[in-house]
């Protein structure tokens, strides 16, 4: 019973540390751009040194700079293995309606902070 109790111990504090690295690596991560304009989010991310690369994209009604972020996930590559560094893989939606909503949100979002 004692080596049950001492295994069940060791999961949850292994769980725990786990946990706690995850929580520490995101935390000096990227900036989330999730929602943002593909051109807003690209100068964002290239500012804080990151490559952009665009993984997936749905839809091609409007151009990529006007593209919606839908999903980013940031990768390190580590030096000696490859020359790339830092890099965010980003997933993009470039459908009309969805960006119409989009810009007339952020406009009204602007006008109600400037009143």
């Amino acid at each position: 019973m004692k080596s049950v109790v001492n295994a069940t111990i060791v999961a949850v504090a292994g769980a725990g540390f786990s946990l706690a690295m995850a929580g520490l690596a995101h935390a000096g991560g990227p900036t989330d751009t999730t929602g943002q304009f593909y051109g807003d989010a690209s100068s964002t991310l290239k500012g804080e040194g990151y490559t952009v690369v665009v993984a997936g994209r749905s839809g091609d009604q409007v151009g990529l700079d006007n593209c919606l972020v839908s999903h980013q996930e940031a990768f390190t590559v580590k030096k000696g293995q490859d020359d790339r560094g830092k890099m965010v893989h980003v997933t993009l939606r470039c459908y009309k309606a969805e960006v119409a909503a989009a810009k007339k949100a952020a406009e009204d979002k602007a006008k109600s902070a400037a009143t």
